[in-house]
């Protein structure tokens, strides 16, 4: 029976499943003393297992199947009789002895349980054992696949969920019909299935009578418009004539799934999400509504930052009020991402990593949420140079991601951040490739913030390879699509853009060979550059300025105005908690000085560096902060 039961069991049900009168009899000291069978302390009594698994398959094999089988039933009508039964064994054990009609009950009460304490993977197993089972028809088998879809949510296997969504949404009617069908959307589109998420929200959306923005100019007429409204009613709520929290969930819905992919279209949808909102002025949707229009301020930069941190605070406060653990968590979400987006790295990772925590122990249906402050987590790992955790939390992040067949997560890591763990172990080619296979099943009708951290990443590689002339004609090509996305409006991107076109100019100057008229045009334009990370007032801004503008004195031959600036560069970098930069900053500042004393920064540096496991440290370095213009100035 041990040995069948392939799990712990307590000492009384081993004995009574097996027929044995007494746990205390001769048999079973033997088997202890010959080491066939291990105890340990149980809540009640001791549990007992086989020592070895190798044990367990020669006594079953020698049993035959039909025993087997018995035997596992006779496990399973044994469990059932105790007061606190174990529902997932019971419904294992009825698999197993080839009753599934008993097992899919019990199974289902499995589920129920594990979803209960937030074991959704666990509960999308047991669920499916159920519905397998045939114990279940008609409504009770219907009621059953939505639970499943439920659970598929929660453990981020949104496509999945969406499939079975839909399917309810074509076999309904009348609001049931619409708000499966935002279901199916919003599971669509979190899952990274935009154009499928995006035809069935049309079809939502419709028949809510919510038309989507077209064109640029209605698009920012949306924005703004109902903005200047809010601030007229100070975002007090008021009484709605009949307002509608379909119509609300569905704005959300659009928002969440759109926010990380097309920001100005989430913005857009936003403002009439946050006016329906306080219409209705129901607690936890209005928490939400808030929380979000936090973020939107803080996409606009530091000049909006006491309007997002008004909103943060308003926010918080609603959450504390409804006691809903899903609004104090997505609070604790969009602080971290309202850090980030002001480049305050320590915080923003802080938040963040608290916030996945509260979600994952505490929230149901929250898949999105996870991959957001995974994903920011990630990259604020990567600002802060702790290279080391984020190649230990990266891998296995995807690998979760791809079981879970989670394109949004999967795509926007291995875009946006996976690079830099290749490039750490000097594999630019293999960075190259998982780039260009993540952008290949992401849609590309329109600019989305993915094409622009692609933009980022294929730069990034092409610093590191000294490939000066490929990163300056990528930016080129990128350039013109993220000017009519209208992404530029997002501050973060904004730098982001500015200090990679800045880098790409001067990497042409330094390894390209451009001819001399368009050698000075590059060098205009990276001055220029640092000119517009100088105006964003922000901190890390100005710490990228600077180091531009030393990559550029060097350019010009100037080595004690370069080194000075490599200096001052270090030091704002510190500041902002960038200690990857600050190391590069100084790598660069030995090299210029030279020496001993230079010579010490740089192998300070070095350190640094190789202690992040970083392989190559000069090609890592002119990633950074720019190429080494000393073999250039010999050239010339």
């Amino acid at each position: 029976m041990i040995a069948v039961a392939g799990h712990p069991l307590a000492w009384s049900l081993a004995c009574q499943a097996a027929g044995q009168r007494s746990a205390r009899s001769p048999a079973i000291a033997w088997l202890g003393n010959t080491h066939l069978i291990l105890t340990q302390p149980g809540s009640s009594e001791p549990l007992v297992e086989i020592y070895h698994h190798r044990v367990a398959e020669t006594i079953t094999r020698s049993m035959g199947v039909e025993r087997v089988v018995a035997d596992h039933v006779l496990l399973a009508q044994t469990m059932e009789k105790l007061p606190e039964s174990n529902a997932g064994a019971i419904a294992m054990h009825y698999w197993e002895g080839r009753r599934p009609e008993r097992a899919g009950p019990h199974a289902v009460r499995a589920a129920r349980r594990a979803a209960q304490v937030f074991a959704f993977e666990t509960a999308v197993q047991f669920f499916r054992q159920g519905l397998d089972s045939g114990a279940f028809t008609g409504d009770s088998a219907s009621a059953l696949r939505l639970d499943l879809a439920d659970a598929l949510a929660s453990a981020g296997h949104g496509a999945e969920a969406a499939d079975i969504y839909l399917q309810f949404a074509e076999q309904s009617s009348g609001d049931a019909a619409v708000e499966f069908g935002r279901r199916a959307a919003q599971q669509y589109l979190i899952a990274g299935h935009i154009d499928a998420g995006n035809r069935v929200m049309a079809r939502v959306l419709e028949s809510l009578h919510i038309s989507p923005p077209a064109g640029r100019l209605l698009t920012a007429l949306r924005v703004l418009w109902p903005r200047l409204r809010l601030v007229l009613r100070r975002n007090r709520p008021r009484p709605a004539a009949a307002g509608s929290l379909l119509r609300i969930d569905a704005c959300w819905s659009v928002v969440q799934g759109l926010a990380m992919v097309n920001t100005l279209q989430a913005i857009a949808y936003h403002a009439l999400h946050l006016r329906l909102a306080l219409d209705a002025g129901e607690p936890y949707r209005l928490a939400r509504a808030v929380a979000f229009e936090a973020a939107f301020w803080a996409v606009f930069g530091t000049s909006r930052r006491s309007r997002a941190d008004a909103n943060l605070d308003r926010a918080r406060q609603l959450a504390a009020r409804v006691e809903n653990p899903h609004a104090m968590a997505l609070v604790d979400v969009v602080s971290g991402a309202v850090a980030f987006l002001r480049g305050e790295w320590a915080d923003a990772h802080r938040m963040l990593d608290e916030a996945e925590t509260a979600l994952r122990e505490r929230c149901s249906g929250v898949a999105w949420e996870l991959a957001t402050a995974r994903l920011m987590g990630c990259v604020a790992l990567f600002f802060l140079g702790d290279l080391r955790r984020l190649n230990a939390r990266l891998g296995a992040l995807l690998r979760h991601a791809d079981a879970r067949g989670d394109r949004y997560e999967a795509t926007d890591m291995r875009i946006r951040i996976a690079h830099v763990t290749h490039l750490v172990n000097d594999e630019p080619a293999t960075a190259r490739r998982e780039l260009q296979g993540a952008l290949a099943v992401w849609p590309s009708s329109d600019f989305l913030v993915q094409h622009w951290w692609a933009m980022v990443a294929e730069t990034d590689i092409d610093f590191y390879c000294g490939d000066g002339r490929h990163a300056w004609e990528a930016i080129r090509a990128y350039w013109g699509p993220l000017g009519r996305s209208w992404l530029l409006a997002v501050q973060y991107i904004r730098i982001e853009s500015f200090h990679h076109r800045a880098l790409a100019a001067l990497a042409y100057v330094a390894g390209g060979r451009p001819a001399p008229g368009l050698r000075g045009r590059l060098l205009d334009r990276a001055a220029r550059d640092a000119s517009r990370l100088e105006a964003e007032r922000a901190p890390w801004a100005l710490a990228c300025a600077l180091s531009i503008r030393a990559s550029h004195a060097a350019a010009r031959s100037s080595t004690s105005e370069s080194t000075g600036l490599f200096a001052e560069a270090e030091h704002s970098f510190s500041g902002a908690g960038m200690l990857l930069h600050a190391a590069a900053a100084r790598c660069r500042r030995g090299q210029l000085l030279g020496g001993p004393d230079g010579l010490d920064l740089t192998r300070e540096a070095s350190e640094f560096l190789l202690e992040q496991g970083v392989r190559s440290v000069a090609r890592f370095v002119q990633m950074l902060v720019g190429p080494d213009f000393r073999s250039f100035t010999a050239r010339s």
